[in-house]
């Protein structure tokens, strides 16, 4: 390196340093003094000849199957929500008693009160379709349909077929939570008896909340009106319609055997939605 002194001012004279391009090929190849040797990407040579960088911005991306990736994200969401079904299914059998084997439907305020028992031993229902509520889809239904829930048990042909169902006033099931377990015979009221407290209830509730759901499902649920077995309970008398109702047209045998079991499990149901 050398310095020289220029009106008073030093200038500095660096030594060259070779450099390769596609082109010339290393200094050292060209005859130019050895030294340290750099490679200049293709911008790089064009702006050392003088000429202008390729313009990046235009360059081409992969495109983007953006109805591939919806579809997978569909098929996540559905594979996600059938394993909740299936735990939230579970669960339910389990509160009833019932088999694996044994269907259920299940209808209005009930759905959610089952789904904060489930939520509680971490059976969660993940991402958005967890927001929509019953009580948010009663909004669109009649007060007889809005006002009553439905638990259906529908058996395999290996259990001897048929079906239970199990009504619920939403109103007064809230209040069943303080019933006390050694009270529930007390309420408990065989509907097919004729002449006594059967009676009087059979008539209160068909012309109450239950009957009136009856009647306008009946295209639908024929059987509703059909039962062999009926039981209901009332905290405010025989003469009063039932809180809850338990009836069978054709396993008239399961509900005779199971009233009570049934009504405790409605029981501790009815606790959760008051907690």
């Amino acid at each position: 390196m050398d310095v020289k002194a220029a009106g008073g001012t030093a200038a500095i004279t660096l030594p060259s340093i070779p450099v390769r391009t596609a082109a010339s090929g290393t200094a050292a190849e060209a005859g130019a003094p050895a030294g340290d040797q750099v490679t200049l990407s293709a911008a790089a040579r064009q702006l050392v000849a003088g000429g202008t960088p390729p313009d990046l911005s235009r360059a081409i991306l992969p495109a983007l199957d953006i109805d591939a990736l919806r579809i997978s994200a569909e098929e996540a969401t559905r594979a996600e929500k059938a394993k909740y079904n299936e735990r939230f299914m579970s669960f339910v059998r389990d509160t009833l008693g019932v088999d694996k084997d044994v269907g259920i439907s299940l209808s209005g305020k009930v759905i959610d009160v089952l789904k904060k028992m489930a939520a509680k031993l971490g059976i969660e229902e993940p991402g958005a379709f967890g927001k929509g509520t019953a009580k948010q889809d009663d909004e669109d239904l009649d007060p007889v349909h809005a006002d009553s829930s439905v638990i259906t048990l529908t058996f395999p042909k290996g259990k001897g077929g048929g079906s239970v169902s199990m009504f619920i006033d939403n109103d007064a099931f809230a209040m069943l939570g303080d019933v006390a377990p050694g009270d529930l015979e007390k309420g408990l009221v065989n509907m097919m008896d004729r002449g006594g407290s059967g009676d009087l209830m059979r008539k209160a509730m068909e012309s109450g909340l239950f009957g009136e759901r009856m009647l306008k499902d009946v295209v639908e649920h024929p059987e509703w009106r059909q039962a062999k077995a009926r039981y209901g309970f009332s905290m405010l008398g025989t003469d009063s319609p039932p809180a809850f109702m338990i009836q069978s047209h054709d396993k008239p045998e399961y509900v005779e055997t199971n009233v009570k079991d049934l009504s405790r499990r409605l029981l501790r149901i009815a606790k959760a939605a008051g907690a």
